[in-house]
């Protein structure tokens, strides 16, 4: 029986599993974030580290019982910065192969059972990838919450807190949002709001930690968040059309998946965002992911190493 180590690192957390050869998880871990891109390196080393160190104890298994490793890291790309994947990955896998890849690439894998398709990723950021069936490859989005990231949690989180803020001023409709947001940050009024907001401990990862709170309260029926919501699902769908008209699959049939935190709340997108998609990209098979991406991971280094 061969092993195989399977990691995902985006910008909140890193998942590491350890698979068998028929892609079964028999150990996880998580740490912290890992995105190549804006991390240092030793922070990055560190987060695969931890959370590989804690799948393989999970599984009971020691880099000597792995047959190979892949990753797939946020601001990882396979040319632009290889150097120093190669150094990461090198000084991490004590001689086990390993193949590595952007996270978008390794979900494409995960969510489709099949390195083809689409996929639509939302969560602390946002990206659409897809490959067609000659190989070529397209993005959409994934450039950061300064450039895009539309849809995505920190996206969902950072509309709602601007909604507290018109609703207080009056320059837009009264909402439950801030009830609930104070409620949840544990705050008594709005400035502690805008101090806490404004600290540099309050990042990315905490703001996008708070969509869940706007989706419960879009649920309950707040016009405000429940707006929030659907200029998500209309964001995600425009990722995905321009990367299928991009690859020409618009006239095709082509599994899309749908990964990421954010699409747990689908109930209050996902009929838009399906009728979006499927206007343009009639035959699209619009469905969750098969496997979770480090899965993804694993089976990528399983397609390279074989076995």
């Amino acid at each position: 029986m061969s092993f195989w180590v399977g990691v995902d690192g985006g910008g909140t957390k890193t998942a590491a599993v350890v698979t068998d050869s028929n892609g079964v998880i028999m150990g996880r871990g998580e740490s912290g974030a890992a995105n190549m891109a804006v991390l240092p390196e030793d922070a990055v080393t560190a987060s695969l580290q931890a959370a590989i160190g804690a799948a393989l104890e999970d599984a009971g298994r020691g880099w000597p019982d792995i047959a190979a490793a892949g990753f797939g890291l946020a601001g990882c790309h396979p040319v632009r910065n290889s150097e120093t994947a190669h150094r990461v990955f090198g000084r991490i896998c004590e001689n086990v192969p390993y193949a590595f890849n952007h996270d978008a690439a390794v979900a494409l894998i995960a969510g489709n059972g099949e390195d083809y398709g689409i996929v639509v990723i939302a969560g602390t950021g946002s990206i659409a990838y897809g490959k067609n069936g000659n190989g070529e490859e397209a993005r959409a989005g994934g450039w950061g919450p300064l450039l895009g990231d539309e849809g995505s949690a920190y996206d969902i989180a950072l509309r709602a807190m601007r909604a507290c803020i018109y609703g207080h001023d009056g320059r837009d409709h009264p909402t439950a949002l801030q009830e609930a947001l104070f409620r949840h940050l544990n705050l008594r009024d709005l400035w502690q709001f805008v101090h806490l907001v404004h600290r540099e401990s309050f990042g990315r990862s905490e703001i996008a930690a708070l969509a869940p709170v706007v989706a419960e309260v879009a649920r309950s029926g707040d016009a405000p968040a429940r707006e929030i919501f659907r200029q998500a699902g209309s964001h995600l769908a425009a990722l995905a059309l321009a990367v299928i008209k991009r690859l020409g699959m618009d006239g095709e049939m082509f599994p899309l998946a749908t990964v990421g935190g954010v699409f747990q709340a689908g109930d209050l997108f996902m009929e838009d965002f399906t009728e979006r998609v499927r206007e343009a990209a009639p035959h699209a098979r619009i469905h969750p992911p098969r496997y979770e991406p480090a899965v993804g991971a694993a089976l990528m280094a399983k397609a390279r190493f074989g076995g």
